[in-house]
């Protein structure tokens, strides 16, 4: 059920971008779509954790599933929402004006870090990167 739900929501903007397209309000095209892929990434989450929790509980019975379940939902809420929203408020701390530059070098070579597992920050890419 929420599978579907995240479905329906994650396809929502397009819809809102065809039968708004040419209308002049981008800004608000962009709010109520920023907004349904936010809610989209939750309910999303939530529909992957309750997988995780069936499929855990009967294989592994209920402390395995207790575990894997809870592991996930650390996973996704760190990943998702609370990583994404730390680099937010780090860039909004030291940034310029809206929309007067690019991303804080640092924010992006600490972020490229942490996601490509590169262990020579500050050094160029690595290896195959």
């Amino acid at each position: 059920m929420l599978s579907g739900l995240a479905a329906a929501i994650f396809i929502g903007p397009v819809a809102v971008h065809r039968l708004l397209f040419r209308f002049r309000v981008k800004d608000e095209v962009v709010d109520i779509t920023n907004f349904l892929a936010l809610v989209g990434m939750a309910v999303l989450s939530m529909a992957m954790v309750g997988a995780i929790l069936l499929v855990s509980d009967w294989v592994a019975g209920a402390t395995g599933a207790t575990v894997c379940t809870t592991m996930a939902a650390v996973i996704f809420a760190t990943g998702w929402f609370l990583f994404p929203m730390w680099l937010r408020r780090r860039a909004e701390a030291g940034a310029e004006p809206a929309g007067t530059g690019p991303a804080s070098p640092v924010i992006v070579e600490v972020a490229a870090h942490i996601l490509l597992c590169r262990p020579e920050v500050g050094r160029g890419p690595g290896p195959g990167v």
